[in-house]
């Protein structure tokens, strides 16, 4: 599993994110214990699920403040086509690389209405909820081929440390981007 430093590269760079917004999110979710904390040489990995918890916190909080508020309320939302699902728990799974999701889209609009679309082929899952409250519209859709890069780079152990994500010098997106549309 990557480091929290690594999943904010890889998350900023296949959301197209500014990096120091990815960063700030991470660190209120840190400091509320959804994502896990590293002190000196005990460097903590990543598990899928706060992996989705900080794609939640990006594609919904309007400020970092909202950061957790919002990336639990966003992990507990129930499916509406398929009852008994939340939405944590299949995004975790398909970061993990236990389901094989086609798409994933995540929205938010200026009523505060959030949805999320998970596609496994022919089939979606549709899970809604209301925030209450919003300034803007945001869409962030990512295909098979980022949800593929995603799983790769939370799945390995060996990454170092210092790794960037920008371009051409580590990786190209090949069609893996996470398109951000306002």
């Amino acid at each position: 599993m990557a480091t929290a430093k690594q999943t904010v590269e890889i998350i900023a760079y296949l959301t197209g994110e500014r990096r120091n917004r990815v960063n700030a999110l991470a660190r209120e979710m840190i400091n509320s214990g959804l994502l896990p904390i590293s002190v000196g040489r005990d460097i903590k990995q990543v598990p899928p699920a706060s992996a989705a918890l900080l794609l939640f916190a990006v594609a919904f909080s309007e400020r970092a403040a909202d950061a957790s508020t919002v990336a639990k309320k966003m992990r507990g939302i129930p499916c509406t086509t398929d009852p008994g699902k939340r939405l944590g728990d299949v995004v975790a799974a398909v970061l993990s690389g236990k389901l094989a999701a086609s798409q994933i889209d995540l929205h938010r609009d200026s009523t505060g209405s959030y949805s999320a679309t998970v596609q496994f082929g022919e089939s979606r899952m549709h899970f809604s909820a209301k925030n209450g409250r919003g300034y803007w519209q945001t869409t962030h859709s990512m295909n098979r081929m980022g949800l593929a890069q995603l799983q790769y780079i939370l799945g390995r152990t060996d990454l170092p440390e210092d790794i960037e994500f920008a371009g051409v010098k580590t990786m190209e997106a090949g069609g893996a981007e996470f398109a951000n549309g306002g």
